[in-house]
């Protein structure tokens, strides 16, 4: 299951330095995580980095898995 940044993202951009394969982006008016890019970290760290670097805490599971 991927991550999303929710509304209360503060466009700061520690997610995307954090993220060690490159699946945030910036948006309009925040960042975005691709979910086909999203492996939660597994095999990088025990946490999502992106959790783990945004002040915000704006960075959550996403609710329903990604289907292809």
């Amino acid at each position: 299951m991927a991550y999303v940044i929710n509304e209360y993202c503060t466009a700061c951009g520690n997610c995307v330095s954090a993220c060690p394969n490159y699946a945030v982006a910036p948006a309009t008016f925040r960042y975005i995580i691709n979910p086909y890019l999203c492996i939660e970290c597994v095999g990088y760290s025990e946490y999502p980095e992106c959790t783990e670097h945004c002040p915000a805490g704006a960075i959550e599971p996403a609710e329903a898995p990604i289907v292809t």
